[in-house]
């Protein structure tokens, strides 16, 4: 019974990883989870992504397919991620280090991103001016698949995306993700 804005739910998809929040915004767009993945498979075919096969929104193992699990490689998150970055607004919700929702019972509910080379000065890459490199774009983790990250940020004008997939830990996703993001824009900006 509880009621949720739809930039609440994305805020909490792109902040917190909600997983619920996922599954909401698919049924609601699409009518149902299942038109929902169908949507999602199809736009995957449309960009390219020939690797890729979705089960559920969320990427969770989907046990109303066998356990199954969603399907990617980097390369085809890397063309998904050039067609959101395509929308500028996303980064309203994936720069956000703390972001706040109402909760059901209309309480504050105080998130924080779950990327931490974002959120976190131990990871934090800044750009030569001291402003800050990352704004976004998203996490995930199963214990099947590891810690993975699309990772993105800007210097001046110029933009680079890193992709890490099945790490061991955050830990090692993130100073792997930084350690690539760095040399991205250092490539890009000399």
């Amino acid at each position: 019974g509880e009621k949720f804005t739809i930039q609440e739910l994305m805020i909490a998809t792109a902040v917190k990883s909600a997983n619920d929040a996922a599954i909401v915004l698919g049924v609601n767009s699409a009518g149902s989870l299942e038109a929902f993945v169908a949507r999602m498979n199809e736009r995957a075919k449309e960009l390219g992504m020939t690797k890729t096969k979705y089960y559920n929104p969320n990427g969770l193992p989907a046990p109303k397919y066998g356990k199954a699990f969603n399907v990617t490689t980097a390369n085809d998150q890397l063309k998904l991620a050039l067609e959101i970055i395509k929308h500028k607004a996303i980064f309203k919700y994936t720069s956000a280090k703390v972001a706040t929702v109402k909760d059901g019972s209309d309480r504050d509910l105080s998130m924080l991103n779950h990327n931490r080379i974002l959120r976190m000065n131990k990871y934090k890459i800044t750009n030569p001016d001291g402003s800050e490199a990352v704004d976004g774009l998203k996490t995930g983790f199963i214990k099947a698949g590891g810690s993975s990250i699309i990772l993105t940020g800007k210097r001046g004008n110029k933009r680079a995306i890193v992709v890490v997939l099945g790490s061991s830990s955050s830990d090692i996703r993130e100073e792997n993700a930084s350690r690539l993001l760095v040399d991205a824009l250092d490539a890009l900006c000399w």
